[in-house]
């Protein structure tokens, strides 16, 4: 569990300091590109969306014991959630 917690901060690490380099490199397209409508409304929406089934869904399956084919359509209703969003 450590292992995990150290492998996470490490790609935020990585995350953060890529988005730093491009903030240097290109100021003007990296603020337009961030503060653009899509990326302000719907990238949030489509991740809490997605957060959200995979959450009540995973407690729905543990909860009533669903068979697979109902848990899987959990699963298909996520990767429509980003892909409508994305």
């Amino acid at each position: 569990m450590p292992l995990l917690l150290i492998l996470v901060a490490l790609a935020a690490a990585i995350i953060v300091v890529a988005g730093l380099v491009q903030l240097w490199r290109n100021p003007v397209p990296f603020f337009r590109y961030f503060a653009s409508k899509r990326n302000l409304i719907v990238l949030p929406i489509t991740f809490f969306g997605y957060m959200a089934i995979w959450t009540l869904g995973g407690f729905l399956v543990w909860q009533y014991r669903l068979p697979a084919w109902m848990a899987s359509i959990f699963g298909v209703l996520a990767i429509v959630v980003v892909t409508i969003g994305t």
